[in-house]
């Protein structure tokens, strides 16, 4: 296995990609047949994103040329690994002590959150990487931010949340703040996202060879 500081493994890179997509697959799939959670799975950001990643990821290699596949994907790379971060930080804490699970959830349930708030997330940013060419920029998009605020968007038009702190009735000041620290989380994580890629895509400059074996639409 290859870190950085070395040049990306193709293999490596295509091992990280069907293992990031098959993290998010099985999560989703969980999420959906679990019976401990009552919401519906759509519902929430996490589910919504794994799923987006899984989509867009391979429709990009059953589309060959579209490289607006790889910028979607890359784009939406930011959004998974927040999923993974909020989740750990605040959700688990606030819900669960701290815990990753409920004393009460089944364990497909259980599977699904470590698939898509902790395996899923990891193989993204790895995949970040070890497949940086040609879709990542020096900094990150603007354009990025349209997914995580369009999701917003809907929730509130909609006047429903799985998260206590966006949910209907919480004081407008709060909704602000939260809505404020997650966009700042989000431009945090997506600048981790670019200069890991950046990384990846130095160390494959460095060996042409490497560089070539990515192709000019890895």
């Amino acid at each position: 296995m290859r870190w950085p500081g070395d040049r990306p493994s193709p293999r490596l890179g295509a091992l990280l990609e069907v293992g990031a997509v098959a993290a998010f697959s099985l999560g989703v799939i969980a999420q959906f047949v679990q019976w401990t959670d009552p919401t519906f799975p759509l519902a929430y950001f996490t589910i919504d994103s794994a799923a987006l990643f899984v989509i867009v990821t391979v429709a990009h290699r059953l589309v060959p040329g579209w490289r607006a596949g790889r910028a979607l994907r890359d784009a939406l790379t930011p959004a998974v690994v927040l999923s993974g971060v909020v989740y750990a930080t605040v959700i688990a804490p606030a819900v669960n002590g701290g815990a990753w699970f409920a004393p009460h959830d089944d364990w497909v349930c259980r599977t699904a959150q470590v698939l898509v708030h902790g395996v899923g997330p990891v193989l993204a940013l790895a995949l970040a990487w070890a497949q940086p060419a040609p879709a990542w920029p020096p900094k990150p998009a603007l354009w990025w931010l349209a997914w995580p605020l369009g999701y917003l968007a809907v929730l509130l038009a909609l006047g429903i949340s799985p998260y206590a702190f966006l949910a209907p009735g919480v004081p407008a000041v709060q909704l602000v703040g939260a809505v404020i620290v997650l966009a700042g989380a989000f431009v945090a994580i997506s600048w981790l996202c670019v200069l890991v890629a950046r990384a990846g895509w130095r160390a494959a400059v460095a060996h042409p060879s490497a560089t070539d074996a990515l192709g000019p639409d890895a």
